[in-house]
């Protein structure tokens, strides 16, 4: 499968660009998509979970490229959109999913026992 970026503004990249964008990709190494295949989350609530998460990344200041970036995938449909998440970002998504899930409530309580324990 081809993976295609598409930018709304296309600046001709210098060599330093183009280390700060490859470094940047190996940190979001994570997919929205895998999360709707793992078919442990609803799609509805993995969008509302990201817009809170995005929400919350702009009220406290953290850098909103840094952490999601939208890519188009080609499949037999035709261009799907997905996100590509660092780690930070996935977490952030589970966490502002429904707590009566396993995997959120056991992240919301591991986290807040290493916050606990520091």
């Amino acid at each position: 499968m081809e993976i295609t970026l598409y930018r709304t503004n296309n600046p001709i990249n210098t060599n330093i660009e183009k280390m700060m964008d490859h470094m940047l990709y190996r940190k979001l190494k994570y997919r929205l998509s895998e999360m709707i295949f793992e078919k442990t989350w609803e799609i509805e609530e993995l969008k509302d979970a990201m817009q809170r998460a995005v929400s919350a990344c702009n009220a406290n200041g953290v850098d909103i490229d840094q952490n999601f970036k939208c890519l188009y995938l080609g499949s037999r449909e035709g261009l799907v959109k997905d996100w590509l998440l660092s780690s930070f970002a996935r977490n952030l998504i589970i966490l502002n999913m429904n707590p009566r899930h396993p995997h959120v409530g056991r992240l919301q309580t591991e986290l807040l026992l290493r916050l606990e324990n520091t």
